[in-house]
C-alpha cells in the first residue's frame, strides 16, 4: 500500500534526498560504516547529488526546498573538494556532471512525451468501419499530433515521396 502511495506522489527534492539517505543506511548496515567513507562510495554519492542539483536547480521551490538546495550545494562542493583536490580536476568533473545531467534530462523528457502520447492514444475510440470518414480523419490527425516525431523523420518522409515521384515520372504507360 505504501509503495502505491509513493509512486502516485510527484517526486520532490525532499523525497529524493530521503530515498538516498535510506539507501545509504542500508549500505551502512550491509557493508559497515567504514565502507561509506570509501572514495568510490563518495563518488557515487556525489554523482547522485549532482543529478539532484541539476534536476531541481532553477525550479520554483518552497522555502524548505530552497534551504535544502543550499545545503545540497554546500555538501556537493565539500565532497568535490575532497575527491578532486586540484582545480582543473574539479572543473572537469563539473563539466562532466552538467553534461550527464543534460543527457539524462533529455532522455526523461522524451520518455515522458512518449508516455503521454501513448496514454492519450489509448483513450481514443478505435477506428472502425461504423465511424464516418470525417471522424476517422480527425482521429488520425489527433494521433499524429500526439505522437512526437522528429523533424528528421518528416524530412526522410518527404525525401522518400520525392524519390517515388521521380521514379513514376520516368515510366511510360
Amino acid at each position: 500500500m505504501e509503495n502505491a502511495l509513493q509512486t502516485s506522489r510527484p517526486e520532490t527534492l525532499m523525497s529524493e534526498l530521503s530515498n538516498w539517505n535510506q539507501q545509504e543506511n542500508k549500505f551502512g548496515a550491509l557493508f559497515g560504516q567504514e565502507a561509506l567513507k570509501d572514495r568510490e562510495f563518495l563518488k557515487m554519492k556525489l554523482e547522485n547529488y549532482d543529478q539532484l542539483y541539476y534536476k531541481y536547480n532553477g525550479k520554483a521551490q518552497t522555502p524548505d526546498e530552497k534551504a535544502m538546495m543550499t545545503m545540497l550545494r554546500f555538501q556537493r562542493r565539500k565532497m568535490e573538494r575532497s575527491l578532486y583536490p586540484g582545480l582543473l580536476r574539479r572543473i572537469l568533473h563539473r563539466g562532466r556532471a552538467r553534461l550527464r545531467a543534460m543527457w539524462t534530462g533529455n532522455r526523461e523528457n522524451v520518455t515522458i512525451n512518449r508516455e503521454q502520447a501513448n496514454r492519450q492514444a489509448v483513450n481514443l475510440p478505435p477506428l472502425g468501419r461504423d465511424t464516418k470518414p470525417e471522424q476517422q480523419q480527425q482521429q488520425q490527425a489527433t494521433v499524429r499530433q500526439m505522437t512526437p516525431v522528429s523533424k528528421y523523420a518528416h524530412q526522410n518522409n518527404r525525401q522518400k515521396n520525392n524519390r517515388s515521384k521521380k521514379h513514376r515520372k520516368g515510366r511510360s504507360i
